[in-house]
């Protein structure tokens, strides 16, 4: 089994993306309250639940807050702390694959600051990361997936996400096994099912058998 690498997509596929916003949404509000002038308390919690994708700048616009207001929440919710959980069954997954010694590590695209906080929130730090601010390459382009395989030579690569739209154009381009993770049902970017790979598991403990 050492023979494997298993590449894990982040984002609604370790955790719940939803939880990222809802946690930096309610971050910001905490931090609203050292203002005089403005409370951002309820109203961002609104503007996503009525479905706003860039329910900041909805919010600001109400409050009439400046472009530079807006950026500078927009940096405090990129850096803050997440309270973000791993999805049922991750962990026992990760656990399992690690007692097998198999090669696990984490692409993601983003910011390198925002998603190491992530994977730090996760307690996932001791594994390998290919964050696409780092490389300066987002799927689908091969960059990263080629540095893998020059990481980890002569083996068999597994890649693992849950956006059929961009997650797996270059791993299938390099033949790899792709997997499609359907085991989180709130997703932010909704998901056409039928454009997912042939193996589409419902839990993360599918992986292991």
């Amino acid at each position: 089994l050492h023979e494997f690498v298993i590449v894990f997509d982040l984002d609604d596929t370790l955790f719940s993306e939803n939880d990222y916003v809802i946690s930096g949404i309610k971050y910001l509000e905490e931090f609203s309250n050292i203002f005089n002038s403005f409370s951002l308390k309820g109203i961002l919690q609104d503007e996503y639940k009525n479905g706003e994708s860039d329910f900041l700048e909805v919010a600001c616009k109400k409050l009439k807050l400046s472009n530079k207001s807006k950026e500078s929440l927009l940096w405090l919710y990129r850096l803050h702390k997440p309270k973000i959980e791993l999805a049922y069954g991750v962990k026992e997954t990760l656990d399992i694959l690690k007692n097998m010694q198999i090669n696990v590590v984490i692409l993601t695209d983003g910011r390198s600051i925002t998603q190491r906080l992530k994977v730090n929130s996760l307690g996932l730090d001791d594994l390998p990361l290919y964050i696409s601010e780092d490389y300066e390459s987002e799927k689908p382009d091969k960059k990263r997936f080629l540095q893998i395989e020059y990481d980890y030579p002569n083996m068999r690569y597994i890649y693992i996400a849950d956006n059929p739209e961009k997650d797996f154009d270059a791993p299938y381009e390099l033949k790899w096994t792709c997997i499609g993770a359907n085991w989180i049902k709130n997703r932010i970017h909704k998901v056409n099912i039928e454009k997912m790979p042939d193996i589409c598991l419902s839990t993360p403990l599918d992986i292991i058998s």
